[in-house]
């Protein structure tokens, strides 16, 4: 994901907001935490929008991970006075809702 969100910025596409919020992700998965034996926060990913759209993070579906997610908001606020807007979990996707096939009319 990290290698993702980079190369989108190598070409001028990313802003200073997601690239703040993928590096506090980043600096919380590498966060030292004994009691739990691993990062809650696995990445992070400008994503949609284009030119500061929003930031994608994948982590586990456990109670720190939403705390570590709150912490990133406050951090975020303190560094630009901007709280976060946080969109959780994911919809059933097309296997629930279907999809729409699109046909090319021939003239």
């Amino acid at each position: 994901m990290y290698q993702c969100h980079y190369s989108y910025n190598a070409c001028g596409l990313g802003s200073d907001g997601t690239e703040r919020l993928v590096n506090l992700v980043q600096e919380m998965q590498h966060r030292k935490t004994p009691e739990n034996g691993g990062p809650n926060l696995y990445g992070a990913k400008i994503t949609g929008g284009g030119s500061g759209g929003s930031v994608c993070v994948i982590g586990k579906n456990c109670l720190q991970s939403a705390e570590e997610i709150a912490e990133i908001q406050q951090r975020y606020k303190a560094a630009t006075g901007y709280l976060p807007i946080v969109f959780d979990g994911s919809s059933p996707g097309a296997g629930k809702f279907g999809y729409l096939k699109i046909r090319r009319r021939r003239p």
